[in-house]
C-alpha cells in the first residue's frame, strides 16, 4: 500500500468519525454534508456504524435514513445497500421502513425472504 493510499485511508477514517459525533449529537440537527459519507461505505467504517447504532436515538436513525431515501431520489449515483441491509433489522419500525425505502430498487435475492417476513 502507497503512502498516499494510507494518507486516504486516515483522512476518510476522520472525516467518519466526524459524521459519527454529529449523528451522537442530539443537540444540534445532522448536518446534511454528511449524507454523501454513508454512500459505498467502507467495511471498517460499517463495522464502526453498527457498534455505535443503538447509541443513535431512534428519531435520528429513522430521520437519518428518511434523508437518504431523499438523497438517493436526487442522486442515482450513490449506494446505500450495506447501510439499509442491516438497518432492516433496527428495532424501530420507522428505521426499518426506511432501510427498506434505501434498498427496494436494488435488493439483492438473498434478502426477499426476510422483507417477506417483515
Amino acid at each position: 500500500m502507497t503512502r498516499t493510499h494510507n494518507n486516504k485511508q486516515k483522512a476518510k477514517k476522520v472525516n467518519f468519525d466526524q459524521v459519527l459525533r454529529a449523528l451522537l449529537d442530539n443537540a444540534h440537527p445532522f448536518p446534511a454534508k454528511f449524507l454523501h459519507m454513508f454512500s459505498d461505505m467502507s467495511d471498517d467504517d460499517i463495522d464502526i456504524l453498527k457498534m455505535n447504532w443503538s447509541q443513535i436515538v431512534p428519531d435520528r436513525r429513522a430521520n437519518l435514513l428518511d434523508d437518504l431515501s431523499d438523497l438517493i431520489e436526487a442522486d442515482t449515483l450513490v449506494y446505500f445497500d450495506d447501510l439499509a441491509e442491516f438497518a432492516l433489522d433496527d428495532p424501530d419500525s420507522r428505521v426499518r421502513q426506511n432501510a427498506l425505502r434505501l434498498i427496494w430498487e436494488t435488493m439483492p435475492n438473498r434478502l426477499v425472504p426476510k422483507v417477506i417476513k417483515m
